[in-house]
């Protein structure tokens, strides 16, 4: 009986290691590849620039995974000196991911590179209305007129009795 109860547990753990086994196998497809080498390769690198193109010409795609191919192949074209190119990829990149500080910064740094300062800076300030950041909270509680409030620091008294 229990020779029979430890035979099935067997059993079970082998069938167990080879569904993890194929799903593993079935998850690593090109696609996957592609923005592998799209994030991980240097920027301007011929395989990374392909690698980016291949995500990018798939719109029935994730759309973060496209924003961040848009983003990196900007940043390849920024690398190899073409910065009209790079420009069309970061504002791609804003389009379908708004939110995106580092689309933000290397858009403005490109406008930086090409000399147009204004623009640069507000691109640098990132997304949103460039409005003031919000006023940061000590212990849940704000700051009256702009000032820190006064902490008092108590220290703990040791006398020596006898």
């Amino acid at each position: 009986m229990i020779a029979s109860v430890l035979k099935q547990g067997r059993l079970f753990w082998r069938h167990l290691a080879g569904i993890v086994v194929v799903l593993a196998l079935t998850g690593c497809g090109p696609a996957d590849e592609n923005f592998t080498d799209c994030v991980n390769q240097v920027a301007g690198a011929a395989r990374q620039m392909e690698a980016c193109s291949q995500i990018i010409k798939d719109t029935a795609g994730d759309t973060d995974k496209r924003g961040t191919a848009y983003l990196r192949r900007g940043m390849g074209w920024s690398a190899k000196g073409n910065d009209d190119s790079a420009m069309a990829d970061f504002d791609q990149a804003i389009g379908l991911d708004p939110k995106s500080a580092d689309a933000f910064n290397a858009r403005g740094f490109t406008w930086f590179r090409k000399g147009d300062n204004d623009r640069a800076l507000a691109d640098s300030r990132g997304p949103g209305e460039h409005e003031q950041p919000p006023a940061r909270t000590l212990g849940g509680m704000r700051p009256v007129g702009g000032r820190r409030p006064r902490r008092r620091v108590r220290w703990p008294r040791h006398g020596l009795s006898q």
